[in-house]
């Protein structure tokens, strides 16, 4: 699956519309007395029971490979005494995913990936797998960046280690699904982008729904790229990705409508990783703020920047900003 295989049917409010990801969380996930969502650890036999006598997908992966599944996932590190009861917060260690968040040299990894594929910060709804890669309950609605930083953090730790998360073939196999895909998306991606009529002079009209249609485009490309990683996982963990794991698959939905709090934590968000890229590109000469001349008849970034950090809709500025990188790495 890529995405041009469901480029119409997507859209924010449903995601990629398939109820039965819907109908799996309803019983897999709980909420708190917050009203947050999450994996319900301290009983996670009795939801997986649940699961079972509503015919749902059964997450076997979570205890069938000991070593694998204590390292990543929280309710296997929850360490117990003697006499069975948990022990303190503080006693417990963090999972992979958790230790992950604090490492600065994985983390700038992760970002140099994020940018090298110039995926978008917007607000997704929080998947499955990251609730399970964390521990506690988080909000329905989480920056996609948070999800890519810990979804690649993880696979770069499962590639460079030397534990046998799972068997070596079904580990190749999942290898190999996730290049193609990937190649498959991007190439997609970049026809669309490098090709269709309303992004030939965006830069010089900068036509709002020009602007507006290129972001929804990125967005659903991140969205895509997302649960391509989240397909390669399932493989490691699963063995295989089929018809009944999906339900594990991101929702696609996206967050339109943001109060006060979510339009200041993804305007955070969107000015941190603008930094990002400004730091990471202009190592190269030709990226530098000074520099006016770019090939391609490219514009100055100065105009974009400044949208970016005053317009009311810094997401879809940023969408351009992305796209101007992707066109003149081009010149590279």
């Amino acid at each position: 699956m890529t995405i041009a295989d469901t480029t119409r049917e997507w859209t924010p409010e449903t995601g990629f519309g398939d109820s039965t990801i819907d109908e799996f969380r309803a019983v897999f996930l709980k909420r708190d007395e917050d009203g947050r969502i999450g994996f319900a650890y301290e009983k996670s036999h009795e939801v997986r029971e649940q699961c079972s006598k509503a015919g749902l997908y059964v997450v076997d992966f979570l205890d069938d490979y000991p070593m694998r599944t204590r390292m990543l996932f929280p309710m296997n590190r929850l360490a117990m005494t003697l006499e069975g009861d948990l022990l303190d917060e503080e006693k417990q260690q963090p999972t992979i995913a958790e230790a992950l968040q604090n490492n600065e040299e994985g983390q700038q990894g992760s970002s140099m990936q994020i940018v090298q594929y110039f995926l978008q910060p917007f607000l997704m709804e929080t998947p499955t797998l990251y609730l399970l890669l964390l521990a506690g309950p988080k909000t329905d609605y989480i920056s996609s960046i948070e999800v890519l930083k810990v979804y690649i953090s993880v696979v770069h730790m499962i590639q460079a280690s030397k534990l046998p998360f799972c068997e070596t073939e079904v580990f190749k196999n999942a290898l190999e699904c996730r290049e193609f895909e990937l190649g498959q998306t991007i190439n997609f991606v970049q026809s669309k982008l490098f090709r269709a009529s309303e992004y030939q002079n965006i830069f010089g009209t900068l036509e709002e729904k020009a602007v507006s249609s290129l972001h929804q485009f990125m967005v659903q490309y991140t969205l895509r790229t997302i649960m391509i990683i989240e397909r390669f996982l399932i493989r490691v963990f699963a063995g295989r990705f089929t018809q009944a794991n999906k339900v594990l698959l991101s929702t696609g939905r996206v967050c339109m409508n943001l109060d006060q709090d979510q339009r200041r934590y993804l305007q955070e968000t969107i000015a941190f990783w603008t930094s990002e890229y400004e730091s990471l590109f202009t190592q190269i000469p030709m990226f530098k703020n000074d520099n006016e001349s770019f090939p391609g008849y490219l514009p100055s970034r100065a105009n974009l920047l400044e949208k970016i950090s005053t317009s009311e809709k810094s997401e879809e500025w940023f969408s351009l900003y992305g796209f101007w990188f992707m066109l003149a790495t081009q010149y590279i």
